[in-house]
C-alpha cells in the first residue's frame, strides 16, 4: 500500500470521497463530550471593551521670550508692564502665554491666558498644583484659552494636542510674575 503523503491529489482526493460515503457519523453523545472539552468563551460586551490609550509623544517646551526680562529695569518713562508675556517653542508648536492681574485688581489673583500656534486641530490644556488638577481648557479654533483668577503659587502647565503632549517648565505666580 502506498502511504497518503505519496499519491497524487487527485488519488488522494478520490479516497476522500470513498471514506465520507462509507464512514459513519460519529455518535450525538460522543459529539457533545467532544465539544464539552473546549468551553466556548462568551464574548465581550461591546461597552467592556476599552481601547489602549494611545502613546503620548511628550515634549519639553523652551522659553523663547520673556517680556520682563526685555524690559530693562530703569527704563525711561516704563512702567511695569499690565501683562507678562512669556513665548515657548516646542519642535513645530509655539505657546504664548499671559500672566495678568484682573482689571480691578483682586487680592492674590491671576488670568492666565494664550494661544497655541502649530500643527494640529484641537486640544486641551492643563494646570496642576503639586500634581493634582487645578483647571483645565479646550483650546478654541484658534488655539486660544483662558484660566480665570487663580491663586498666587507654583503651576504645572501642560498642552494635548492628538497624541502630542507639551509640557512647559514651572510656572511661579507671584508678586514677582511681573504682572
Amino acid at each position: 500500500m502506498t502511504a497518503p503523503a505519496d499519491l497524487p491529489d487527485d488519488e488522494l482526493a478520490a479516497l476522500a470521497a470513498q471514506a465520507r460515503v462509507r464512514l459513519p457519523d460519529a455518535p450525538p453523545a460522543l459529539l457533545q463530550q467532544a465539544l464539552a472539552l473546549w468551553p466556548a468563551r462568551a464574548a465581550p460586551a461591546a461597552a467592556a471593551v476599552q481601547a489602549p490609550a494611545p502613546l503620548l509623544q511628550r515634549l519639553a517646551a523652551v522659553l523663547g521670550f520673556d517680556s520682563l526680562a526685555a524690559q530693562p529695569a530703569m527704563a525711561m518713562r516704563s512702567a511695569a508692564p499690565s501683562v507678562r508675556q512669556l513665548l515657548f517653542h516646542a519642535g513645530a508648536h509655539d505657546i504664548d502665554l499671559r500672566i495678568a492681574r484682573p482689571q480691578p485688581p483682586q487680592a492674590g489673583g491671576f488670568v492666565l491666558s494664550g494661544q497655541v500656534l502649530g500643527p494640529g486641530e484641537g486640544g486641551r490644556v492643563l494646570l496642576q498644583s503639586a500634581g493634582v488638577d487645578v483647571a483645565s481648557a479646550v483650546l478654541d479654533e484658534f488655539g486660544d484659552f483662558q484660566f480665570g483668577l487663580l491663586p498666587p503659587g507654583r503651576y504645572q502647565f501642560s498642552v494635548q494636542i492628538g497624541e502630542l503632549l507639551i509640557e512647559l517648565p514651572e510656572l511661579a505666580l507671584d508678586d514677582q510674575a511681573g504682572a
